[in-house]
Formats: C-alpha cells, sequence, structure tokens
C-alpha cells in the first residue's frame, strides 16, 4: 500500500508512514458530508426517471430547495473563532469569485493569489457575505493572512456538550482530537529528530540525493516511530491498535487540527 501523504510505499501494517512520519489507519470519511447516494443523487436518480413535464421541474425544485436548507450551516458573525478546513484559500474576494464561478485553480498563482494552511488551521471571521467568509488565519504558517472560503470551507470547533454527545471506543470528540493530535506532534518531533540524527539526507521526500544517506533516515525515522507507537499504546492501554489506528484515520478524514511544534 501507499502514504496517504507522500503516496510512498509503506508496509500495510505500518501505523506510520517511515518517509514522512504521517499517521497510517483504514480511511474514516466524514460523517458531516452526505454519502455517495445520498439526498442530491437521489434527486437526480428522479430527474432521470421522469420527463421534462412541469411536475416532474417542480418535484425536483422542491428537492433541490429541501437539500439546500438541511445542508445550510449557520451564519458567522464578525470575530467568531472557526477552524479552516477548505483548500485552497482565496486570496481576495475577486479570485473567490472567480473559483466559485469555475475558473481553474491552476489560472492562480499560488502565495500571491491563492494559498493552503495546516489542517483545521485556527482562523478568526472579519465578515460574511452570503455563502462568503472573509477571516483571518491566527494559527500555523499563515498566521496573520487573511482570506476567503465559501461557509462549508469553515467549521465551528466543537463544544464540551457538542463533544460528549459524540462518543466512540469511551471518548469524547475532544478526547480523541486530543489524542489525535498527540500522535500528529511525536510524528513532526519524529521527522525532526531523524533530520538532527542525520543531517546529510536531504530532500528525502523527492527521494534526491544519495540512497545510503536515505536509507539510513528512513530506518532511524522507523525506529523512533516504533517507540513513539509502544507509548502510545502503553498510555491508551484501555484502546486496541485497531481502536488507535481508527481514530487517527477519523481525525485524518475530518481535517482536525494538528498541533504547532515550535522549531528548536
Amino acid at each position: 500500500m501507499n502514504c496517504h501523504a507522500c503516496q510512498h510505499q509503506i508496509s500495510s501494517e505500518a501505523s506510520f508512514c517511515p518517509s514522512c512520519g504521517k499517521p497510517q489507519g483504514a480511511w474514516v470519511p466524514n460523517p458531516n458530508l452526505p454519502k455517495k447516494m445520498g439526498d442530491r443523487d437521489k434527486a437526480w436518480v428522479i430527474i432521470a426517471g421522469l420527463t421534462a413535464t412541469p411536475i416532474a421541474i417542480l418535484i425536483v425544485m422542491v428537492i433541490a430547495a429541501g437539500v439546500r436548507s438541511k445542508f445550510k450551516p449557520p451564519g458567522l458573525a464578525a470575530g467568531t473563532e472557526l477552524e479552516i478546513i477548505g483548500r485552497p484559500i482565496a486570496a481576495d474576494r475577486g479570485v473567490y469569485d472567480a473559483l466559485r464561478g469555475g475558473t481553474a485553480m491552476t489560472d492562480f498563482k499560488t502565495g500571491r493569489q491563492k494559498f493552503r494552511v495546516e489542517p483545521g488551521a485556527a482562523g478568526r471571521v472579519i465578515e460574511q457575505n452570503g455563502e462568503a467568509v472573509h477571516f483571518e488565519v491566527v494559527s500555523g504558517k499563515m498566521k496573520g493572512r487573511d482570506g476567503w472560503l465559501s461557509r462549508d470551507g469553515v467549521r465551528l470547533p466543537p463544544t464540551e456538550a457538542e463533544s460528549a454527545k459524540d462518543v466512540k471506543f469511551g471518548l469524547t470528540l475532544l478526547e480523541r482530537r486530543k489524542l489525535y493530535a498527540e500522535v500528529e506532534r511525536n510524528a513532526k518531533l519524529a521527522v525532526r529528530e531523524a533530520d538532527r540524527r542525520v543531517p546529510d539526507a536531504i530532500n528525502r521526500t523527492s527521494r534526491v540525493g544519495i540512497p545510503a544517506v536515505q536509507k539510513k533516515w528512513s530506518l532511524v525515522l522507523n525506529e523512533i516511530l516504533k517507540e513513539n507507537s509502544r507509548r502510545l499504546y502503553s498510555k491508551y492501554s484501555n484502546l486496541t491498535k485497531k481502536q488507535i489506528g481508527l481514530i487517527i484515520s477519523e481525525g485524518s478524514g475530518n481535517s482536525w487540527p494538528e498541533p504547532e511544534v515550535p522549531k528548536p
């Protein structure tokens, strides 16, 4: 199998990728998104099964209105704290409107006209105009920049009450997010430690450089990750390895926030 992050070939039993340090596991779909055969798809099935009569058109319009109202998230007031899950982020309203209008993302320059942030990076609402949300990034490498996304590209952090209602494997949502953040932090620190121990391993993700050095770096990282896994399993001994893997996959699939790791 391949790593879901860097696409390097890894063992099907690997908990972490030895190349990039990302946690692995079976992907868990976002439960908040429509399923493949959701209401939108059912609407098109009905369209295909009906002739283009006024009654058919009316039925489709009613279904479409119901779908829009069902999935429409609440508006956001200025100053609201949020989590950024959409990408890429438009650097200004003009780019946002063009992207929403169907202009290809490749027509805009990365950095100046569009940019990305870490999954679940924190943001603060500046304004919401219709479906367009203007916000400031307040964490991560892009901290201080402002950008635009549609309303479904951002979300409100879960409250304690919401977390308590979402329990899996005996852990609330916030507890599972904490476990996921711990795994991500350890993975980043593991990569940093492998870099320190094997400083000559350059361009590891593109496999450019001296193969022997690259192999040594991967072996060192793999040993660090194995030790991290042993500690994690010991700390969460009430969970099985499969359950921990599912929580990691849930976090990755739902863009849970990744912790910032200060530079040494």
